[in-house]
């Protein structure tokens, strides 16, 4: 039977949960746009996969171009959801958008209609469905004997290891592949056992010290990156006529790559989905019904003058913008056109 959307995003949802401590922790570990965006340059300055390739035009709108910083920057709240469904907040109901948290975590088989065909064997293996069921008929063909002249070989790959009060249980389920035909064998339970190699006991002595040492290393690990992350505070950068949400690591941490940013300030999430730099003419509505202003306006040390949506402070200079006015209007405005 073929793996369905919903097997799909939960296999995605189980891989996130393993690799938000391996290697892309510093991304992964706390979810923020600005780190998925930061890891999808990293990703994608490196991939060939033109599957990969072809996801990344359809989630954000146009092809990757290592150049085009800015153009990714300008659509970084297309993270935000991808962060929601694997906080389990919403549901991912765009595909492009699934596909793209496949290739961010590296999950294999991806897409999904290379994954619809895939048995699950746990949550982090897949295997053919038709080479399953090729397995299956050959299993069912095969004596319960191996045949005359032939060599078998217990696959150590497959060999759990078990107490004593327990190897009679697994005998029945261990995989042993002749040398010379290579086909698959079950042992049954009433076979000769004698001729298996022996193999390796841990006490549970052993085991359960094994198993304390691991949760104690893995405990340690995790307070580290946590106290490690939740010391960056976001913040955010102006960049052309919004401000967008960035790592405060170093100065500017984006800046590093397009250079010509402004440094980053504490994040105010109200500023970064509102505040925006505007141009206007002689059809720009400057008043409400009531009279109030709805532009803003600062003037910088060259003259010119930017105009802006609300209130606050001007994002290069730092001065306090100033409401329009009938006079700023036509001086500035209308004798310019």
């Amino acid at each position: 039977m073929e793996n369905n959307y919903s097997d799909y995003k939960k296999a995605l949802k189980a891989k996130y949960e393993q690799e938000k401590t391996g290697v892309n922790t510093s991304f992964l570990l706390q979810l923020t746009p600005a780190r998925l965006r930061d890891l999808t340059l990293y990703v994608f300055r490196e991939t060939t996969n033109p599957d990969d390739l072809k996801t990344f035009e359809h989630f954000m709108g146009f092809p990757f171009d290592p150049s085009g910083v800015q153009k990714i920057n300008n659509k970084i709240d297309a993270f935000r959801p991808l962060i929601s469904f694997l906080k389990d907040r919403s549901d991912l109901a765009n595909p492009g958008s699934v596909e793209m948290l496949a290739v961010l975590l590296d999950f294999t088989p991806r897409p999904f209609h290379k994954f619809r065909k895939k048995t699950i064997i746990n949550e982090n293996t897949f295997t053919d469905i038709d080479t399953v069921e090729k397995k299956n008929d050959i299993i069912e063909g095969v004596e319960n004997t191996p045949r005359e002249n032939e060599t078998t070989e217990i696959d150590e790959n497959k060999i759990e290891v078990v107490d004593e009060g327990t190897q009679d249980e697994v005998f029945q389920d261990e995989i042993i592949r002749t040398k010379n035909s290579g086909l698959i064998h079950l042992m049954s339970s009433g076979e000769n056992k004698e001729n298996v190699p022996k193999r390796n006991k841990i006490s549970v002595k052993q085991k359960t010290f094994l198993a304390t040492g691991l949760g104690i290393f893995a405990l340690g690990t995790s307070v580290f990156y946590n106290v490690k992350m939740s010391s960056q505070q976001e913040c955010m950068q102006w960049n052309d006529d919004r401000y967008i949400a960035v790592d405060c690591e170093g100065i500017g941490g984006i800046n590093t790559v397009i250079n010509q940013l402004p440094d980053p300030i504490p994040i105010n999430m109200s500023v970064i989905e509102k505040f925006r730099k505007i141009a206007v003419d002689s059809t720009t509505v400057f008043f409400n019904a009531k009279g109030d202003p709805i532009v803003w306006y600062s003037k910088k040390p060259s003259g010119e003058i930017d105009f802006f949506n609300q209130p606050g402070l001007h994002p290069e200079t730092q001065a306090t913008l100033r409401k329009i006015t009938p006079h700023i209007i036509n001086k500035y405005v209308l004798l310019n056109e």
